[in-house]
């Protein structure tokens, strides 16, 4: 018996740290709150761990998380509790860290204040919390929020274009929304519809196929371009002429 508990507590140790290097990944923020919310509203709070609120909105899910935020407001960040966060910093004067609070939990929530129009970015390094005792890996994570401040969440708006606008210039402001929406023959597929320069224009949601959409959202001001390509399903064992949609578009803050 002495002889076969040695391999099998080993081989329980190498189980173990492998379902730490391969657990999926979760969100680098969480949010924390007393008042009870909307399965819809939780779910956007804890992926991006902002508090919600009416003076912003987000406008992108996916980590690092993009939101607008109306000029003068202030929002609340809540780290996860699991990391030992660094202070956030701020890559523009647009925001600035007005508050950090940190609870003998290692809970830490951040208060940022829209000072100025336009668009940066929230970081902040964060190392793993492990029980005393306890071997601890050596992971870190990076938090990142993009942030764009506007003049007002009621006066953004949405120009929606389809393949009858091939070649279009469209003039959107910072915040404002751009939607894509291509029909084409049963035989024919779009591609992904992307942008060209996601610093200015950036793809918030994208389906292809013989029905293609997209949404893009104006994050800074600059020029950027939306393309789509709808080729023919049998090529290239046939030669059936591909198009290219485009529509250029030029943002003003």
């Amino acid at each position: 018996m002495r002889r076969t508990s040695r391999p099998v507590q080993a081989s329980a140790c190498v189980v173990a740290l492998l379902g730490v290097l391969i657990a999926p990944s979760v969100s680098y923020a969480t949010l924390r709150t007393s008042a009870p919310l909307s399965v819809a509203a939780a779910h956007v709070a804890s992926s991006c761990g902002v508090a919600p609120s009416a003076t912003l909105r987000i406008v992108a899910q996916r980590e690092p998380c993009t939101l607008d935020v109306k000029l003068g407001s202030s929002f609340v960040v809540v780290l996860d509790p699991g990391f030992r966060w660094a202070a956030p910093i701020s890559s523009s004067n647009s925001l600035k860290v007005t508050r950090v609070t940190r609870s003998s939990s290692n809970r830490m929530s951040v208060t940022v204040a829209a000072l100025a129009l336009g668009r940066g970015t929230l970081t902040s390094e964060g190392a793993m919390i492990c029980p005393a005792g306890q071997a601890c890996p050596a992971l870190a994570r990076l938090w990142m929020l993009h942030v764009v401040v506007v003049r007002s969440l009621a006066t953004t708006k949405v120009v929606t274009v389809t393949q009858l606008d091939n070649g279009r210039h469209v003039a959107l402001h910072v915040g404002d929304e751009l939607v894509l929406r291509l029909v084409g023959p049963s035989n024919y597929a779009w591609t992904t519809p992307v942008s060209s320069n996601a610093a200015v224009l950036r793809v918030l949601r994208a389906v292809r196929g013989s029905t293609a959409s997209a949404s893009l959202v104006a994050i800074a001001p600059g020029v950027a371009r939306a393309t789509s390509i709808d080729t023919a399903r049998c090529y290239p064992q046939c030669l059936a002429p591909s198009r290219l949609f485009a529509v250029d578009v030029i943002v003003s803050p």
